[in-house]
């Protein structure tokens, strides 16, 4: 009987290269996301900061240079917290787009498993026939011996 040959096995480690790079990728994406969430956590809290203080400037004297001053500080603290969530949701899309590719290069990978565990049921099925078929050759050839005495 011959060794168990597949024949797709370099279409097997193609796919799970492509398999281990979406996952990589995946893993990439989600670190980004984090560090956007963060980042976007950060805007939040500098801005409720920023908001938290305007009370207490108002309370004091009026002074016109540190209300434009605040004003200015608190527009450039809101415009980095848009950004911030902008690119926390871009990051979350580019997560599901890399989640997508993931289970997609996955089931890809399955089918090709699916195939080389067919392929070698059917080697050994093939090989169980074959030592059966010779264990009966082998019987029958010792009841066909005339037996002498």
């Amino acid at each position: 009987m011959k060794p168990f040959h597949f024949r797709l096995r370099a279409l097997g480690v193609l796919r799970t290269h492509r398999e281990r790079l979406a996952r990589e990728a995946l893993a990439g994406a989600l670190r980004a996301r984090t560090e956007a969430e963060t980042r976007l956590n950060g805007a939040r809290a500098r801005t409720a900061e920023l908001a938290r203080l305007r009370p207490a400037l108002r309370s004091a004297l009026f002074r016109p240079a540190e209300d434009v001053a605040y004003f200015q500080a608190f527009r450039r603290e809101c415009a980095a917290e848009a950004d911030a969530l902008q690119r926390w949701h871009a990051a979350g899309i580019e997560v599901e787009t890399r989640r997508q590719a993931c289970v997609e290069a996955k089931r890809e990978l399955e089918v090709i498993d699916r195939l080389e565990d067919r392929a070698r049921l059917a080697h050994s099925v093939e090989g169980w026939r074959a030592a059966q078929h010779e264990a009966d050759d082998g019987a029958g050839a010792r009841v066909r011996r005339p037996v002498l005495r």
